[in-house]
């Protein structure tokens, strides 16, 4: 197209803005209100439909809708149409197709029109997730979760009705990895969606909200919790729950794009300067060339393509020096191409390539189409280090075939860009691996699972088959109760390894006497070692203390998760040792060790390089057949050693194959002497009935009938009702004081037990403020007792239902209502 060399300087800028940018990007040229032409489009843009630049550039706007998915082609074209008749910008999500591949892929696509007539269209991949669908409730943790995993930095904010103030409600982990901080750190410093920017940017975004308050897209700079802040470019849509407006923003980092429009347009400005006095005829004033030379250039130099020459005008050819080949300031353009070739290319073909794109004319041709070539060499200095430059060329004069060529070393430039790909590539290869061990966990946990539940289902077939069988029924049951325990038992470990990476474990130290630490372990270990026609061996030393402050569950869990292994990989007759040594630090702490030592089937080296892996098991081990070894969950030790490094201490496992395993943990610990007389109290069953009404709510029968059956043989009368909204009703049509306790399940249908605790609590009668309503729940990746705090709960138990656990409870209120 015939455009004039202002234009075509406009266009070049914009396509090297966006060739960096982390999104596709295409940009258009508005013609008038029915047409747009595309002016520029990024690799990322070109990856994502599967076309080429040369077919793309200059074709019509209207060929975004013809690639879009049919059921979005209408709902396309009825946007761009909007664009082109009356400005503004446009957002939605929409499924695009890959002419390479043949496929579609899900894409939020924001376009927004630039000053004189420049529109420009961003894509960002959001996958099978839609934002434009909204949750039917803000506590949904499905839409939570979604939104965390979520493959791009996204913010959820709710309108209040106030401009000046939309609260966080919640964002994705990717927008924390852009601005570096924690789940919680943006919680705290994105409060407010107004503070998220930049102050001196919070009057622009507020004016352009007040005129855009359904769809926007700007380029502010986002304050980082660090209190730095990056450049970002960030689109945000409404959607509606529970009658309330909700914004999602989607956020993608452009620092990189607008420092290099700034050392561009800074370059621009220096040229601009330059040419203004070349054109003034000051060409011969070494003195202000030399000047405007050295702000960041390496030399300026002219080329007459009649003459074939080219003349330095300021700074070096080559670095100037005594070894420079060239040493005076004219010089024939094929010698210097030639000179370039052989002092910065090694191979022949690259020469040869070399000299092609340094050719005079191809560079006239490339001026005339483009109004500016850029060029590109590596050299090695005289340190005999790698350096970079860029020759920038533009028109002097066209009539007289005069360029102009300004170099400039870009090293420091790009060993940034080489860095910053390298992350890249690297935060690319860790979200691949992230990705692969998901998906091994869930292939293996999925594995795992089955396998019980399987079990569960056909042992559930047999033993209505051995009804009028009372032996093979017990083994039936026996069995369908093993299977059960090691399903319990990997969801523990599944959630407990979730909690201690999310931080969400806490350690609870307190006074626990040795004597009764060891009784715990023998009676659990001596038995398992009997059944397996073990030797037993336990070697203790007396402590300096009896007492230490210690997390009684956690070093339990520690202690006899390495001990049951040792049992489980040992063959009949062999050898378990657990020994236990003291000693005091200076600063009057405890140093407990202890070692497990087995004679069993032992670890190859290998996997004891992955063996706190999660999953990891040593499968291919021919010796398990010999310790009659059955497949466990995989996620005993890594849970260890996830515990010992959150108490402070330490692990070593040392093992050969055949030969047996050794594991010494060595903890550090405060000591009591207040306790070293005290006994240890007596674990007596409590069978003691408790007298009483209660009042259950519960959504699924089988838990309902459980439940039922448990608060029955406690001995209290429970009154069952289906859903929050129903056990509201049932208690507000009961008299006070009937119920001595209200039991809420948390996940519910027409009304949660949030909802359900906090309608009670609302009601005027005079037990609505004290009746005790004790949450029941099965989730445990929520903060549950801060939420059941908040709406009225005052305490929680957690599924599968615990008869003693609920005696206690019982046991507690009924004491307190005599009280």
């Amino acid at each position: 197209m015939n455009l004039p060399e202002s234009e075509k300087e406009r266009i070049i800028l914009l396509r090297r803005s966006i060739e960096f940018a982390p999104v596709g990007i295409c940009m258009f040229r508005r013609e008038d209100s029915e047409h747009a032409v595309m002016i520029a489009a990024n690799d990322k843009y070109l990856r994502l439909i599967g076309g080429s630049r040369e077919k793309l550039l200059w074709s019509d706007i209207s060929g975004l809708a013809e690639r879009t998915h049919p059921e979005d082609r209408a709902r396309r074209k009825m946007q761009i149409q909007v664009m082109l008749e009356n400005g503004g910008d446009q957002s939605g999500t929409f499924r695009i197709h890959n002419e390479e591949t043949n496929g579609y892929a899900w894409y939020r696509i924001d376009s927004t029109e630039k000053d004189e007539g420049i529109i420009a269209v961003h894509y960002t991949k959001v996958d099978s997730l839609v934002l434009d669908s909204a949750p039917g409730n803000l506590d949904d943790q499905d839409f939570l979760r979604k939104i965390a995993a979520f493959p791009a930095p996204v913010a959820v904010y709710r309108g209040d009705g106030n401009d000046d103030y939309m609260p966080f409600v919640t964002c994705s982990d990717e927008l924390c990895n852009m601005v570096g901080a924690t789940l919680e750190e943006v919680r705290e410093a994105y409060s407010d969606a107004v503070n998220t920017l930049f102050p001196e940017d919070r009057p622009e975004f507020l004016k352009y909200y007040q005129k855009h308050p359904d769809h926007g897209t700007m380029s502010l700079r986002l304050v980082k919790p660090d209190g730095d802040f990056v450049w970002a470019r960030f689109s945000y849509s409404p959607f509606f729950s529970g009658g309330i407006r909700y914004y999602y923003v989607l956020y993608s980092n452009i620092t990189s794009i607008k420092e290099q429009e700034e050392e561009l347009l800074r370059a621009k400005e220096q040229e601009s300067r330059l040419r203004e006095a070349l054109n003034e005829k000051l060409i011969t004033d070494n003195e202000l060339l030399r000047k405007v030379a050295m702000e960041g250039n390496d030399f300026i130099a002219t080329v007459d393509i009649k003459t074939d020459t080219m003349t330095l005008v300021a700074g070096h050819w080559f670095g100037g020096g005594d070894d420079a080949p060239v040493k005076e300031n004219t010089i024939s353009c094929v010698k210097m191409a030639d000179l370039m070739a052989n002092s910065y290319l090694d191979t022949v073909e690259e020469r040869e390539s070399f000299m092609r794109t340094y050719d005079r004319k191809r560079v006239a041709n490339v001026l005339d189409a483009e109004g500016e070539i850029i060029l590109s060499a590596k050299y090695i200095n005289g340190e005999g280090k790698t350096r970079y430059r860029q020759y920038r060329g533009t028109w002097l004069d066209r009539d007289k075939g005069q360029m102009l060529f300004v170099g400039t070393d870009i090293t420091k430039s790009v060993e940034l860009e080489t860095r910053r790909q390298a992350e890249l590539e690297k935060a690319l290869e860790d979200a691949q691996r992230a990705n692969a061990a998901k998906s091994e966990f869930l292939s293996r946990i999925s594995h795992d699972i089955r396998t019980p539940i399987g079990a569960i289902l056909n042992l559930t077939d047999f033993a209505k088959k051995d009804q009028k069988d009372p032996e093979r029924l017990a083994v039936d049951l026996e069995k369908i109760g093993t299977s059960g325990r090691f399903l319990l038992s990997l969801i523990n470990d599944v959630l407990d390894i979730a909690k201690i990476d999310s931080g969400k474990i806490e350690l609870h130290p307190e006074p626990y006497a040795f004597h009764e630490y060891l009784s715990e372990i023998r009676n659990i270990v001596e038995p398992m070692c009997e059944e397996k026609g073990q030797e037993c061996v336990v070697e203790v030393e007396n402590p300096p203390f009896e007492y230490a402050y210690l997390d009684k569950v956690r070093i339990n869990q520690v202690t006899l998760n390495i001990l049951s292994n040792a049992v489980k990989y040992t063959p009949r007759g062999g050898r378990v040792v657990f020994r236990t040594h003291f000693h005091m630090k200076d600063d009057n702490r405890m140093v407990f060790d202890f070692e497990v030592e087995d004679n069993g089937i032992g670890m190859s080296e290998e996997f004891q390089k992955h063996i706190f892996e999660e999953f990891a098991q040593e499968t291919d081990n021919p010796l398990r057949k010999e310790a009659e070894a059955s497949s466990g969950t995989g996620l005993g030790l890594p849970i260890v050693k996830k515990l010992i490094d959150l108490m402070g201490g330490e692990i070593e496992i040392h093992s050969r194959r055949g030969e047996g395993t050794r594991v010494k943990v060595q903890l550090t610990m405060d000591t009591s002497e207040d306790l070293t007389n005290a006994e240890p109290a007596e674990n007596v069953a409590d069978t003691e009935k408790v007298e009483g009404r209660i009042l259950f709510a519960e959504d699924n029968e089988i838990n309902a009938m459980i439940a039922e059956r448990i608060f029955e043989e406690i001995g209290v009368q429970a009154d069952h009702a289906g859903n929050g909204e129903a056990a509201v009703q049932m208690f507000e049509a009961s008299k006070p004081g009937d119920y001595m306790a209200v039991f809420m399940d948390i996940q519910m249908p027409k009304m949660n037990g949030y909802e359900a605790s906090a309608a009670i609590r609302k009601l005027e009668r005079e037990d609505a403020e004290t009746i005790p309503i004790i949450a029941v729940t099965a989730d445990a990746f929520t903060d549950a007792m801060e939420k059941a705090k908040v709406s009225g709960m005052n305490q929680f138990t957690t599924k599968p239902l615990k008869a003693e656990e609920l005696r206690r409870i019982l046991k507690e209120i009924a004491e307190s209502r005599k009280g």
